[in-house]
């Protein structure tokens, strides 16, 4: 197990002893993390993460692998002159999003 993945994350289909994942809320996330369903990821920073959810636990907290970070920079209001929204990406390998930082969890896939 690398690193990673052991901080503090609960394995989908291993099960605590009352949580399953399998019914409720949190199934959906069970669903992306089984048939590897990309997700979107608002966060509280006004950006997005779009990857491959790969475990989550009880709390929201969220690893993610094959990330894309999408962000956007205003510029700072000038009299007169116009300039453009600059849109910037990251690429991360994996990333843990922490639950405070997310706001909501969205599927690419419509059967939901």
């Amino acid at each position: 197990m690398s690193r990673t993945e052991a901080y503090a994350l609960d394995r989908v289909g291993e099960t605590n002893e009352d949580e399953s994942f399998d019914s409720g809320p949190l199934s959906m996330l069970t669903e992306c993390v089984r048939n590897r369903i990309q997700v979107l990821v608002s966060c509280r920073n006004n950006r997005k993460l779009l990857g491959y959810l790969k475990a989550f636990d009880r709390h929201f907290n969220l690893l993610m692998e094959e990330v894309t970070e999408l962000w956007t920079e205003r510029p700072k209001k000038k009299k007169k002159k116009k300039k453009k929204i600059k849109q910037n990406n990251s690429n991360h390998k994996t990333k843990i999003v922490s639950s405070r930082n997310c706001l909501f969890v969205e599927t690419l896939l419509s059967s939901f």
